[in-house]
């Protein structure tokens, strides 16, 4: 088996003109009521990263690469739907155990996050691979705001792995790629951040299976 994650690493204040870039993880912090400025510093989180994680099975480097974009969920995607979605509200309630564990308030469910997260994943599925942004495909913020989610801080989390047979197995991957996550250690620790934020109140999460059986995980996060 192997698996690889991905979070989003800039922080972007769009009024104080302020760019402070980490390694591995991308907060995108950008004032929703100056649309101009927001498009402008949107273009910034684009970033090439190569990052290394350790676990107990061993686990290859990231890579950020281009591919194709764009695609609808087929028969047997909406077959599997509905065990999908519980290993998205299983991994939904192990991140609140985790943040309560860390004294935060737990993240509330949000069904628009939940459907940008679900489109991020068919798009990464049908070719583009772990990428935050596909060719063609709007930016974090925009995908967010298309689904009707108000917000001034979002965040991302992405992650792949396979091949899984079965729900046990699935879950297995999934439970690795979230203790990946949750075991980084500063200055990569991109996607622990985003998991144990104070700024983040809402959280959408998708998980889709794709006819090759890789697993694919999209975490949307806002305040």
């Amino acid at each position: 088996m192997r698996w690889r994650e991905l979070a989003i690493a800039s922080r972007v204040e769009a009024h104080g003109g302020l760019v402070e870039r980490g390694l591995h993880a991308t907060l995108v912090q950008i004032a929703s009521r100056d649309i101009r400025m927001r498009k402008i510093y949107c273009s910034l989180i684009a970033l090439l990263l190569l990052l290394q994680l350790t676990a107990c099975t061993g686990v290859p480097g990231i890579t950020i690469s281009q591919g194709t974009p764009v695609a609808t969920a087929t028969g047997s995607q909406a077959q599997g739907a509905g065990e999908e979605q519980q290993l998205a509200q299983r991994l939904f309630k192990q991140i609140n155990q985790d943040r309560a564990a860390n004294g935060l308030a737990p993240l509330a469910w949000e069904p628009g996050l939940e459907r940008s997260t679900h489109q991020h994943d068919l798009v990464m599925a049908a070719g583009c691979g772990l990428m935050h942004q596909c060719p063609n495909e709007p930016d974090l913020g925009t995908r967010i705001s298309n689904q009707g989610v108000q917000w001034q801080t979002v965040g991302e989390n992405i992650g792949e792995g396979g091949p899984v047979f079965s729900n046990d197995l699935a879950w297995n991957m999934v439970s690795m790629i979230h203790q990946g996550m949750m075991a980084e250690k500063p200055p990569d620790d991109g996607h622990r951040r985003n998991l144990l934020s104070k700024d983040f109140h809402r959280l959408g999460i998708s998980i889709s299976i794709d006819a090759h059986q890789t697993l694919w995980l999209t975490e949307d996060f806002a305040n």
